[in-house]
């Protein structure tokens, strides 16, 4: 059994990082920048809430963060680990 998250919580270490995450997509010869260098840490137990406008990357961010869609740039890492791995 794995026990870093208890691990990460006991050492007041972040449960989930983000660093520089951008999301691109290409539509036609344009490319939309869903996401821009977003920063982001939360402790384990931590309540968040991500509000924002429609087209803001609510759900993009989301998407990414649960290794639904893949980055263009940037780092995803739980417990210390990265999503790309």
């Amino acid at each position: 059994m794995d026990n870093r998250g208890q691990f990460c919580h006991e050492r007041g270490l972040p449960f989930l990082e983000v660093h520089a995450l951008t999301k691109t997509y290409r539509v036609g010869t344009s490319t939309v920048h869903a996401l821009r260098e977003v920063d982001f840490t939360s402790s384990q137990g931590d309540f968040i809430v991500i509000n924002g406008p429609s087209g803001s990357g609510k759900s993009t961010f989301l998407n990414l963060i649960s290794a639904i869609d893949r980055p263009s740039s940037g780092d995803i890492l739980i417990q210390g680990r990265s999503t790309a791995e």
